[in-house]
């Protein structure tokens, strides 16, 4: 219902349509934002936790990204420095720590592609048929020095393995790094 809601905001402020966007932008929407950017960011962080809930956790991101888009389709044809971009920011400011939270979430599975396009990512590939195991994966991440022990946890259970006990890892960043 969520997403419907934002993709109907969106269409109707889309054009631009200016007077829906002032007469949005003078109702409660920034604090319906705000409140969703709170929720976001700690439903990311518990669902990040359980690998069961990858599929939840995608829904997440999919709203979240239709919300996004209904905030830039606010900022179409309005001037720069006008009240809707004031807006905009300062609920970014009052929710800074929350935002905080979800850039650091995407910037975990933006990471992956910079790691498995790398020259010593790909010696452990040797084949090159995108499989590889876990050991070798998480070593690899840890060798990075980019991930935390958690991010290296997390990043492994939402990996499924098949019958050799090895990973499509190319599946897996294709799955997660375009919602990110």
């Amino acid at each position: 219902v969520a997403s419907q809601v934002f993709n109907t905001l969106t269409e109707v402020i889309q054009g631009p349509c200016t007077q829906n966007q002032q007469a949005l932008a003078h109702s409660r929407l920034w604090d319906a934002v705000g409140g969703f950017l709170f929720l976001f960011s700690h439903m990311q962080d518990k669902l990040s936790k359980h690998s069961s809930q990858v599929d939840l956790l995608k829904e997440l991101l999919n709203l979240q990204k239709d919300m996004i888009t209904m905030m830039l389709s606010m900022l179409e044809g309005n001037v720069v420095n006008g009240t809707i971009g004031k807006q905009m920011v300062d609920t970014l400011v009052e929710s800074a720590s929350n935002v905080e939270l979800i850039l650091k979430y995407f910037d975990m599975f933006l990471k992956l592609k910079d790691l498995t396009s790398s020259p010593s990512f790909q010696e452990i590939d040797g084949n090159n048929d995108g499989w590889v195991l876990p050991k070798d994966f998480r070593e690899k991440m840890e060798q990075q020095k980019s991930y935390t022990p958690e991010e290296i946890e997390f990043l492994l259970a939402c990996c499924e393995t098949n019958h050799d006990g090895k990973l499509d890892y190319i599946g897996f960043c294709d799955r997660f790094h375009e919602p990110a």
